[in-house]
């Protein structure tokens, strides 16, 4: 097994040595506790859910397994990201294809999720569809959670980068009962929407790139190295993307209509201040669970 850690060449192993191999490989490389990252590469080599894997720990591997095992991990050990190796992350209950050229759906996106769901129900439209458009949907992570939990939402989801539109494409396909609640376009912000939307949604939502030129330079490696830029910066003072939605987001709502936006936790008041000045009647940032400012919900009544 070229590239392997030495102990998982040492003979038969049973899946608890190779376990043990396989974290001590982790930790030596990129410092740090790493079971849990240790646990789900070898069963995921092991192709076993969690109670196979657990009962039947101490048998004795197969080699083509260990090969595997050996793969993922010389991957993981080199800093890929650890969804692009497992080839999945989860996004609000959901099993997310990722991969090379699309971000990782982080946890705290969630909260987003959670101000779209709770300002669509403020809207009091019981009868219609809600109309809405995710700006730069990635792996579709946002749009599907908001359609999963919403029965009435339609959702036109908009990215430009080739890449994430092809793991939010396996992704909509995936998940065959939201699919077609799910539209995937391609285009910049608004201009990948159909005209024919124009004043009739009720909400638009994105996860913008908002990480600044200076910020991009202290990004760690794990980040920097491997997900893609276009994705994370946002010019100069990482408000660039957000000022582009802001100033076109008035004429494509209904009203009333919101905007959530996902924004830096240094730039809240700056982030409402824009909407304050596009003409929203009512704009606040919402926090996450650990109280930063991460989450601008601004809205346009009649």
């Amino acid at each position: 097994m070229s590239g392997a850690p030495e102990c998982l060449t040492r003979g038969p192993l049973s899946w608890r040595q190779a376990l043990a191999c396989a974290q001590e490989a982790l930790e030596r490389s990129l410092g740090g506790a790493r079971r849990h990252e240790a646990i789900w590469l070898a069963r995921a080599s092991a192709e076993r859910d969690s109670a196979a894997w657990w009962t039947g720990i101490d048998d004795v591997a197969d080699p083509e397994r260990l090969q595997k095992l050996a793969s993922v991990l010389a991957r993981r050990c080199s800093g890929e990201p650890l969804s692009y190796v497992l080839g999945r992350s989860s996004f609000c209950g959901l099993e997310l294809k990722v991969g090379p050229g699309v971000l990782v759906p982080r946890p705290e996106t969630e909260v987003v999720v959670e101000e779209v769901l709770a300002q669509l129900a403020t809207l009091g439209r019981p009868a219609a569809p809600l109309l809405v458009a995710d700006l730069g949907t990635g792996s579709g992570a946002m749009a599907l959670a908001v359609a999963a939990a919403e029965v009435r939402a339609k959702v036109w989801a908009v990215e430009r980068s080739e890449q994430a539109r092809r793991w939010a494409s396996r992704n909509i396909r995936a998940q065959d009962s939201l699919a077609d609640r799910v539209t995937l376009l391609a285009g910049s912000w608004f201009g990948g929407l159909p005209e024919f939307l124009r004043g009739r949604l009720d909400l638009v939502m994105s996860n913008p790139p908002y990480v600044s030129a200076a910020e991009m330079e202290c990004l760690g490696a794990e980040v920097a190295d491997w997900e893609p830029h276009e994705a994370l910066a946002g010019g100069v003072s990482g408000l660039e993307p957000l000022e582009a939605i802001v100033a076109e987001c008035p004429s494509w709502l209904a009203r009333p209509g919101v905007l959530v936006v996902e924004v830096a936790d240094s730039r809240g008041r700056e982030s409402q201040a824009l909407a304050v000045e596009a003409g929203a009647s009512e704009a606040h940032i919402a926090c996450d669970l650990a109280g930063r400012q991460r989450v601008l919900v601004a809205r346009w009544n009649p």
